[in-house]
């Protein structure tokens, strides 16, 4: 991919912050559309297979959720994070975010990007997330697939990846710093700019070994989380790898 994209927006003044120190309930909250992913990423724990039938079944209805973010918008609440899991995989994805959009909320989405086709972008463009974070694994084949144990999803994510910055969607990088992607950090190849500080995502101490997906696999914190820009500059405040943590516990893996 030869074009960069490059976003620098400074911090306006908004009367919104005057109207949260008058003391709202609620600004913001977390959504968390399913605990099922595509991936099997070696660092994380909310990654039941794609399709696990009891994680769906658990999860709630389009109605549902646009029920609760109406008590939500009623105590204040403006902004929405929606994440997983991966939240692209819900096949009633559209309708979640419609009734979540219905309320007024500006609303962010976690993604790792890989399932992203011409559909979500036409979406997207009609209907404009206040940003759209994906995480990067690896600016290689090898490292990305390292990390997700997943083949394939290093060309999915480019693919993903490339229909959202094609179409103008406002979209976030961020990455894990784990002893199997961090020999990349220093790379300028494909285009990625470097390291900015973020938060961290969800972790898990060292078990006995490397195991399955819903298994615990051998990861520890040890080291702050960071980001990666394809040309873009990113300082989000909250997690990546599509999962919302106030933590900012780094992470390692132990391969």
């Amino acid at each position: 991919m030869s074009r960069q994209f490059v976003v620098r927006r400074p911090l306006p003044e908004f009367a919104l912050w005057e109207k949260m120190a008058s003391g709202r309930a609620v600004f913001s909250f977390d959504f968390e559309m399913t605990a099922r992913c595509n991936l099997d990423c070696r660092h994380c724990y909310i990654n039941l297979p794609a399709g696990d039938r009891a994680a769906k079944k658990r999860e709630l209805g389009a109605d549902e959720i646009g029920h609760l973010a109406g008590e939500a918008a009623a105590l204040g609440a403006v902004w929405c994070l929606i994440t997983g899991g991966e939240p692209l995989l819900r096949k009633d994805f559209f309708d979640v975010y419609r009734a979540l959009h219905r309320r007024g909320l500006l609303l962010s989405l976690f993604t790792n990007a890989t399932l992203v086709n011409e559909e979500h972008v036409r979406f997207f463009k009609k209907y404009p997330p206040r940003d759209i974070e994906v995480t990067v694994y690896g600016v290689t084949k090898e490292t990305y697939e390292r990390v997700t144990r997943t083949p394939g999803s290093f060309d999915a994510f480019l693919k993903g990846l490339d229909l959202l910055l094609a179409s103008g969607v406002s979209v976030r990088f961020k990455a894990m710093a784990l002893r199997s992607n961090i020999h990349e950090a220093p790379r300028r190849s494909l285009g990625w700019s470097g390291w900015t500080p973020s938060a961290s995502v969800p972790w898990r101490r060292p078990a006995a070994s490397s195991s399955p997906r819903g298994r615990r696999s051998r990861t520890a914190g040890t080291s702050s989380a960071a980001a990666w820009g394809r040309g873009v500059s990113s300082s989000g405040p909250r997690g990546s790898c599509g999962l919302a943590c106030p933590s900012t516990t780094p992470i390692f893996s132990t391969t």
